[in-house]
């Protein structure tokens, strides 16, 4: 399974050196399944998870430790 992250950024964050992007990915038990990390100068990343069982997950965006958006996915 792969997915893609986006995140929009503006520009004060980009050129913020502290300024830390990531996503977490919890199954409907809250149990976190995967946590990454991204480069702030990125704002598209493909995942690979292929151990992932099918199922509903939540995901969090986060932006230095803040949850900015959450959204669900499924994998079938």
């Amino acid at each position: 399974m792969k997915f893609f992250l986006f995140f929009l950024r503006n520009s004060q964050q980009s050129r913020e050196a502290k300024t830390q992007l990531g996503q977490k990915l919890l199954d409907l038990l809250g149990r976190e399944q995967a946590n990454i990390s991204l480069h702030s100068s990125l704002n598209k990343v493909t995942v690979h998870l292929p151990t992932l069982s099918n199922g509903i997950y939540i995901y969090k965006d986060m932006v230095d430790g803040i949850v900015i958006s959450t959204g669900k996915l499924i994998k079938e």
